[in-house]
């Protein structure tokens, strides 16, 4: 997820402004002075962004309140996904980014020891993808509830 929440929970500090992992792996390297990465950082990662996001729950609750009652569970499943990243590409470009401003000792991630990959594994493995279920939609502007198909099968 990128961008940052804007909204009545974050004035109040009820809620973070920005995503868990990226902060984490900057935060991580910053305090280490070396930029990290988390095993091998092949993995895919979907992003999209947080406006994305709340407009496809605008969606939802429009159609639940006018009684569409759009499809879920096994028949629904719902995320935004603008595009893809491996955490290798996430960790080089913090690295050279904090390298440059003088706050890493290289220009390079350096992976983490065994026993902080065991602790921090939440961090490289993406959560969305399950091997074999590749299906990629795109969204029917005409109703926004229903998506077409344009690749891929269970």
């Amino acid at each position: 997820m990128w961008g940052l929440a804007q909204n009545v929970f974050t004035e109040k500090g009820l809620q973070k402004e920005n995503s868990i992992q990226i902060p984490w792996i900057i935060s991580t390297s910053v305090k280490r002075g070396t930029p990290i990465l988390v095993g091998t950082g092949v993995s895919l990662w979907p992003h999209g962004h947080i406006a994305d996001t709340a407009e496809l729950y605008y969606i939802l609750f429009d159609a639940i309140i006018s009684g569409k009652n759009p499809e879920h569970g096994r028949e629904g499943y719902y995320f935004i996904e603008n595009g893809e990243y491996t955490l290798k590409q996430v960790c080089d470009a913090v690295a050279k980014s904090l390298y440059a401003l003088g706050k890493a000792d290289k220009d390079e991630p350096v992976d983490l020891s065994p026993e902080e990959r065991d602790k921090y594994q939440w961090v490289c493995r993406p959560f969305i993808r399950n091997p074999g279920t590749i299906l990629i939609f795109d969204w029917n502007q005409g109703d926004p509830l229903h998506w077409i198909q344009l690749s891929g099968s269970i």
